[in-house]
């Protein structure tokens, strides 16, 4: 329960430098607190990865030592990984992907068919080059895998994918966010008190502890005494903090400028 939970940790003085986060400090620290909550209720467990971060975010949690998290523009030249995401739900190619990822990873192929015991008919349909056919598949809507004809003008390129992008649009099942974050936005989520809110949450649900929403209030909010802290939290922080760790608000800020012109 909550009166057993150590918050000895817990200090909101830690947080002061959030008020001048840019998107990509806002990307890097949102995305961790993702990881973790990933990592706590996916499909398979990872307890030392769970107590690893929950050590280094009671320790400092605006630590920027956590490896892995870079920038990435929103258009760039596909990667391998790339087109296998993009292609990961489709089952008309989903075989054909994997087979050419043994020889996308490995130069020696010899070697590396040996290493994953590819099957005559899959060799075979290496050296004939006839898996080419298979990359007419179906790319999925979400990770689209484009091709550019570098030869024509630069306003046949944008008049092209101007309309590309519209079609593309149309098809996707979610309404992707039509604006970049602004400075508003990250004031929001200051005064919101998102990145203490996901630590107290997250290390509580870690910890297999309960915390009432007036507690997690009144911790997040010391100074206020005239307004219900359960319904603002309930209402107001809670929904936030819970969009703002999705994939699809991450890509955003991962896409913004790494400067901080976008606070203006």
């Amino acid at each position: 329960m909550k009166n057993e939970f150590d918050l000895s940790w817990f200090d909101l003085s830690k947080y002061d430098a959030v008020k001048d986060f840019d998107a990509h400090e806002w990307y890097h620290h949102l995305r961790l607190r993702q990881a973790l909550k990933l990592l706590q209720y996916g499909s398979h467990s990872f307890p030392d990865s769970v107590e690893k971060i929950i050590r280094e975010i009671k320790k400092q949690p605006l630590s920027k030592s956590s490896p892995g998290i870079g920038e990435r523009l929103a258009v760039t030249d596909a990667t391998y990984r790339d087109f296998i995401w993009a292609n990961n739900h489709n089952p008309n190619s989903r075989s054909l992907y994997y087979l050419l990822s043994f020889l996308l990873w490995n130069e020696d192929t010899k070697k590396m068919r040996e290493s994953y015991d590819i099957s005559p008919r899959q060799d075979m349909l290496i050296e004939s080059g006839a898996f080419t056919l298979g990359l007419e598949q179906v790319i999925s809507s979400a990770r689209p895998v484009l091709s550019v004809d570098l030869n024509v003008s630069d306003e046949q390129l944008t008049n092209d994918f101007n309309r590309w992008l519209q079609e593309k649009r149309v098809q996707m099942e979610n309404a992707p966010r039509r604006k970049m974050f602004s400075s508003n936005d990250f004031d929001r989520w200051e005064k919101h008190k998102i990145l203490p809110y996901l630590d107290l949450t997250l290390t509580a649900s870690s910890e297999r502890k309960e915390l009432t929403q007036n507690y997690i209030g009144k911790k997040l909010f010391p100074d206020i005494y005239d307004i219900d802290l359960t319904q603002k939290i309930r209402q107001q922080v809670k929904p936030l903090a819970d969009s703002l760790i999705t994939s699809e608000v991450l890509s955003v800020l991962r896409c913004s400028k790494r400067d901080r012109d976008i606070k203006n």
